[in-house]
C-alpha cells in the first residue's frame, strides 16, 4: 500500500522540477501527466519540452540527494518521497 502523503509530496516535487526544465525558449511551457492501471499498478507519465535526463544520469535519479543542478534547494526530493527514503 502506498503512503498518500509521500507519493502527494512526490509528485509535487516532481511537477516541479518538470518545470522548472523547460528551457524558456520553448515554444510550449506545458506540463502533461496521463495515468493509466495495469493490472494491479498504477503508471503515471510525465511529459515536458524539457530536454531530458541524460543517460549517464538514469541510474542515480533515484539516489537521496542527487541532483545537476548548479544551486539545488531541495535536491534528490522528488525520489526520497517517491521510494520512502
Amino acid at each position: 500500500m502506498a503512503d498518500e502523503a509521500r507519493l502527494g509530496q512526490g509528485f509535487v516535487n516532481l511537477l516541479i522540477n518538470a518545470a522548472q526544465a523547460i528551457p524558456p525558449d520553448a515554444g510550449n511551457h506545458e506540463v502533461a501527466i496521463r495515468a493509466r492501471a495495469e493490472g494491479d499498478r498504477i503508471v503515471v507519465d510525465v511529459h515536458d519540452p524539457g530536454p531530458g535526463i541524460a543517460p549517464d544520469h538514469l541510474r542515480r535519479i533515484f539516489e537521496p540527494f542527487f541532483t545537476t543542478r548548479r544551486s539545488a534547494r531541495a535536491p534528490g526530493s522528488a525520489s526520497r518521497c517517491a521510494t520512502g527514503s
